[in-house]
């Protein structure tokens, strides 16, 4: 039995970023992933300005070290596809035309977000946490069992057991900390499954650094994506919500496949495409509903917590803001000796005010998304207004846009455009 101070289940963004902001602590931390680093994680690979704003406040250089070291391209916004295949750009901040700094490419010089490779971006966050003689790190440790007696927090493994006054459960949509402490059940009707795979030699979009979502009549409300990637690669994939692919049983794998070769507008672009990775599969616990974030001895992290956009199906970003948050209300704990569910419940309104109000203007956006005829209708206008441009130019943050893109008053404001 090896004891610590605190428990991290998943070393992802999540866990690595509470890992880092409590690395100068002086507290033992144990953080225990089921796999070995470097390892293959299935995602969009997109970091949002979110990431970026987090990065900046880690210790130890993190953003520069990630600006200098991390091979990735420049994202600045995205490009939405509507099923009748008109389009709409919005970039993650506004671009502003007194904005100075650019690069060669006509980029920012430090863009708003970037397209990285989930395989580089966890592996430079867990070799900072190597740095730290206090974070001690478990690879190839599966949590089987959570449990809590007499104030003390357990987790078995299959071959140790690792005790500490606090777990925080940043393990995943299958989270083994959540399942044994909740009880929770996994719905089916909040799960979006998604597949991907880097493609080369696929033609690129039009615009440089915009990530490119098809809102395809098939997938409402999810899409189908194309990110440029560094070295000529590109993550193409789709989702579709669990309960769909179920009851009409259908393989994700064959619909992908029925896309690149025979949609109008994307076939073209992959006639001398070949894949260069494995096709891999993965679960999005959309965030549908109040989730059980916090209790006696524990915190609830990303996934883990179903802190997935609902409608942009983003994760990265949330899982890091909540790993920070989390890291500072783990400081405040043993300033002050309470680990009970009333004094950590302070983290549950803490996420519901930096993560899950957005998410409510981004519940709103996914509704609309589930009818082709209006999202058309929308798409339309909105790439033929002026005024949308002008309001995205008066924009400092793409959480501002988001909110505005919510309001029915909005749409509605289109007919009159």
């Amino acid at each position: 039995m090896r004891s610590y101070d605190i428990i991290i289940a998943g070393a992802g963004p999540a866990g690595l970023t509470a890992a880092l902001k409590l690395a100068g602590s002086g507290m033992s931390i144990a953080l225990l992933e089921k796999d070995v680093f470097p390892r293959e994680k299935i995602c969009g690979d997109a970091l949002s300005g979110k990431v970026t704003s987090i990065l900046k406040r880690m210790p130890d250089r993190i953003f520069s070290d990630f600006i200098e070291s991390v091979d990735k391209l420049p994202a600045m916004g995205i490009r939405f596809y509507s099923p009748d295949m008109n389009y709409v750009d919005l970039p993650y901040i506004a671009p502003k035309p007194e904005e100075k700094g650019r690069d060669a490419s006509g980029f920012p010089e430090h863009a708003p977000g970037y397209l990285c490779r989930r395989y580089d971006f966890d592996d430079f966050l867990i070799r900072h946490c190597r740095r730290y003689s206090n974070i001690s790190i478990h690879e190839n440790t599966a949590i089987n069992n959570v449990f809590i007696e007499n104030g003390t927090v357990t987790a078995v493994a299959a071959n140790e057991t690792y005790t500490a006054k606090m777990i925080l459960g940043a393990d995943g949509v299958h989270s083994v900390v959540r399942r044994s402490l909740t009880g929770y059940k996994e719905n089916k009707k909040h799960i979006c499954l998604g597949i991907r795979a880097y493609y080369e030699n696929v033609i690129p979009g039009e615009e440089p650094g915009f990530a490119e979502l098809f809102f395809l009549r098939e997938l409402l409300p999810c899409y189908f994506w194309i990110f440029a990637m560094p070295g000529n690669r590109f993550n193409v994939g789709l989702g579709m919500m669990q309960s769909t692919v179920t009851s009409r049983k259908i393989k994700l794998s064959k619909v992908l496949d029925d896309i690149l070769k025979n949609h109008p507008l994307i076939s073209p672009r992959f006639k001398q495409a070949k894949m260069v990775s494995p096709l891999g599969a993965h679960s999005l616990p959309m965030h549908m509903q109040p989730e059980t974030l916090s209790g006696d001895n524990f915190l609830m992290l990303g996934d883990a917590a179903s802190l997935v956009d609902p409608f942009l199906g983003e994760g990265i970003g949330n899982a890091m803001a909540s790993g920070e948050v989390a890291a500072d209300i783990v400081s405040s704990c043993f300033g002050q000796n309470r680990f009970d569910a009333e004094f950590l419940s302070r983290y549950d309104q803490r996420i519901k005010n930096r993560i899950l109000t957005d998410f409510g203007y981004s519940d709103i956006i996914r509704r609309f998304a589930r009818s082709a005829p209006l999202i058309n209708f929308i798409v339309k206008r909105a790439s033929r207004s002026k005024s949308l441009n002008n309001l995205l130019q008066s924009m400092n943050t793409d959480e501002e846009i988001r909110k505005k893109l919510s309001s029915p008053l909005f749409y509605l404001g289109l007919l009159f455009r």
